[in-house]
């Protein structure tokens, strides 16, 4: 996925918050260059390459940089919102890089409104970004079709009403409960029913 196709996975609301970003590195790429990024005491010089790792690493550079430091005073949420962009890009891409629903109709063979049935019926997971549509995260996707056990926990943390992105979290997240394991690992491995008990435990946590 290319940084066009990034910005296009960002809601309009992130998109305007790091709009001083986007343009400088769109205006970089147009002109036929790599993005540099140099601290404003000239002590840290970055050359990035235009894809997915390099916006990341983007992310980070400015994190760390005196730029932001200076941007800051225009902005103080700044940090909170680069860091909040940045979690949400790695959360969709745990394990390989997420689908837009186009991707998901052409793995099944079917149009994209049986995809949006599939997502609102609870059968696959599916994270609204706005205008921008909904991305489908990838491991749940399998040779047979939709990752043994999924609709059943996606029915758990739905019977306490979890958010859409906190059931992401929760199927990334190692669970103690799970030996360390993510739910997605434990599914990966045909491990269900603990990962049920945990995602309860979740949906009512998550409720209170």
């Amino acid at each position: 996925m290319g940084f066009t196709d990034l910005v296009n996975s960002l809601t309009k609301e992130e998109e305007r918050e790091i709009l001083k970003y986007i343009n400088y590195y769109r205006e970089v790429l147009s002109q036929g260059y790599r993005p540099v990024i140099a601290s404003s005491k000239g002590s840290v010089t970055k050359i990035l390459n235009g894809d997915v790792a390099s916006f990341s690493e983007f992310l980070d550079e400015l994190l760390k940089s005196d730029i932001l430091a200076t941007l800051e005073r225009e902005d103080p949420l700044l940090k909170a919102k680069l860091r909040g962009v940045k979690a949400k890009q790695e959360m969709l891409n745990y394990q390989r890089q997420s689908w837009k629903s186009v991707d998901v109709a052409n793995y099944f063979g079917i149009s994209v409104q049986a995809v949006s049935k599939q997502r609102a019926s609870g059968k696959i997971l599916g994270l609204s970004l706005g205008t921008s549509g909904y991305r489908f995260p990838s491991w749940q996707f399998v040779d047979d079709g939709i990752l043994p056990g999924l609709s059943k926990t996606l029915s758990a943390l739905e019977t306490n009403l979890v958010p859409d992105w906190d059931k992401l979290r929760f199927l990334i997240t190692g669970d103690f409960k799970l030996n360390g394991l993510t739910p997605v690992e434990c599914l990966q491995n045909a491990e269900l029913e603990p990962v049920l008990s945990a995602a309860l435990s979740y949906g009512l946590h998550s409720a209170a």
